[in-house]
């Protein structure tokens, strides 16, 4: 059952707006133990993050009788402060968003019960009152989103883009919007993680976006792609990053969230995880450990690419991750599952392996096969490397590896002037490759898409092996500077391994022959040919 949305905007924007509603009972602890919150927990103990200090945003749609706020009252809340912000006010409590809240931030039912500080907003008043401030119009390009010290922001909501007056839907209007959501992302450092539409066709708000993270359901029963609008927002680009055995795509944002809030709080007490920080526009310190890129990239390079989820029979299971071409994308992820289902154990793992810097930046050999890595200054201008070397050392027994490179679209925004937004942007291109230096120094697996800001390698490891990661800059372009995240992690062959039928036959076959007595997924499908797009 879907609600819908229709406000008349200032001069001529217009836009639709969905929202599942949920009528099926809170987290479980079979959850979290098919996310790895169990086992973090169980190392832990006492000093497990919980979100606590972590302020953030929960974004809803409206439905039929003007209700978007969760329940103040309810006893999953106590304790904590929900702010509704921006005008019209909820008329009364909305289920969806009680539901979202609980799997959020809810006492009892989220892994982050710490979070306190909730600025609660409507769908509309998020497009129109934040990222376009009141009183504004978009088409006029003088709407520069208000400034947020906030860290997260929860979007369980679809859109179907803007429309003009006329009712026709606007690819313009619709990419407005998207690059303002990217800047703030990228300015302020909000985590931004959206829903994508439930057993339906792509919606464009906000799954089209590039700085965000957009969850799905592991058993894969959500739309997977994106809406082609202009140059920058293309058709033929993934949009789910991440999974959890959830029913519903808006249950999922909320775990994710939630997710994200506990890894913010553990690199904020843990400063050493990182090497450096920077600021936002609140001029809050932000450790490289939690900044948008490292997060992202640490829950992809950690996710699960095989499961076997105590709710399999309901919520499903990951199918022979990219075995199939046709549910191989061009960044080295799988259509249906992103990266993988969600497992914040491992990482956990990644931020608290720490910030290893590549060759280049005077990092240092042997770095480990759990880490990562923000670079600040990437692209050749300003004397910046163009290339990154990441030496991994000699590994000496069969694993598989998950590597994970993200970085930001960039939106101009205000930085050629205060008082106008400057919607143009840029996105570079980074390549990502995976060496085996003892065999010759092989390029071995990469990742080398041309329309997405993340590039991503899972790849099964020999043993008695020295292995490199390699980032960068791709071929015909002019020097830039910006910044980029890697993560990796190492996964332990305890689970059927698959091997990626990209790979040319000859090294496939070398990695069956070192992995002993690892087990091969029986439906690989080597000699399929069939696209998916």
């Amino acid at each position: 059952m879907y609600f819908k949305l229709a406000r008349t905007l200032p001069v001529r924007w217009l836009m639709v707006l969905s929202t599942a509603t949920l009528w099926h009972s809170s987290t479980n602890a079979t959850l979290k133990d098919d996310i790895g919150f169990t086992e973090l927990s169980s190392l832990l103990g006492a000093s497990l993050p919980s979100g606590s200090g972590v302020p953030v945003f929960q974004v809803e749609a409206t439905d039929a009788a003007g209700n978007w706020a969760p329940d103040a009252t309810n006893s999953e809340f106590a304790g904590k402060s929900i702010v509704a912000l921006g005008l019209p006010a909820s008329v009364g409590a909305s289920s969806h968003a009680t539901t979202v809240a609980k799997n959020f931030y809810g006492n009892g039912t989220s892994i982050s019960p710490s979070i306190s500080d909730i600025g609660a907003h409507s769908a509309s008043t998020w497009l129109f009152q934040h990222l376009v401030p009141a009183g504004k119009d978009p088409g006029e390009r003088r709407a520069i989103p208000l400034e947020t010290n906030r860290r997260i922001a929860n979007h369980s909501w679809v859109g179907g883009g803007i429309n003009d007056s006329s009712g026709n839907f606007s690819p313009t209007g619709t990419s407005t919007f998207l690059r303002l959501a990217d800047w703030v992302s990228d300015v302020d450092e909000l985590i931004q993680i959206y829903g994508i539409q439930n057993n339906a066709a792509d919606s464009p708000f906000f799954a089209t976006a590039l700085n965000g993270i957009v969850a799905g359901v592991t058993d894969a029963t959500h739309a997977d792609g994106v809406i082609a609008l202009d140059s920058i927002y293309v058709a033929g680009r993934p949009s789910i990053h991440i999974v959890t055995p959830m029913s519903y795509t808006s249950d999922s944002v909320g775990i994710v969230s939630s997710a994200i809030a506990l890894l913010i709080e553990a690199a904020q007490q843990n400063p050493a995880w990182s090497d450096a920080s920077t600021t936002n526009r609140s001029n809050n310190l932000i450790q490289n450990a939690e900044r948008i890129e490292t997060i992202k990239a640490a829950l992809m390079a950690g996710a699960s690419r095989v499961t076997n989820n105590t709710t399999s029979a309901t919520q499903g299971d990951i199918d022979e991750y990219r075995v199939l071409p046709t549910n191989q994308t061009d960044n080295g992820l799988d259509w249906r599952y992103g990266a993988g289902q969600l497992n914040i154990h491992r990482s956990y793992q990644i931020l608290a392996a720490g910030e290893a810097a590549s060759i280049e930046d005077g990092g240092s050999l042997n770095s480990g096969y759990m880490g990562f890595d923000h670079d600040n200054q990437f692209g050749g201008s300003g004397g910046s490397n163009i290339t990154a070397t990441y030496d991994l050392g000699v590994i000496d027994h069969p694993s598989e590896l998950g590597v994970a490179l993200v970085w930001n679209l960039a939106v101009t925004g205000t930085a050629n002037s205060s008082l106008f937004f400057d919607e143009s942007a840029v996105l570079h291109n980074l390549d990502l490759e995976l060496i085996d230096v003892t065999n010759g120094n092989q390029v071995i697996a990469d990742s080398t898409s041309t329309i997405n800001n993340t590039e991503n390698i899972w790849f099964p490891l020999q043993a008695n092996t020295h292995y490199q990661l390699r980032v960068t800059r791709a071929s015909g372009q002019s020097d830039f500077d910006w910044d980029y995240s890697l993560a990796w992690a190492e996964v332990p062959t305890d689970v059927p391994v698959i091997i990626d039928t990209n790979i040319p036959f000859p090294l496939w076959a070398l990695a069956i022959l070192g992995l002993g007595l690892g087990y091969i997924q029986k439906r690989q499908a080597i000699f399929a040919t069939s696209k998916r797009r």
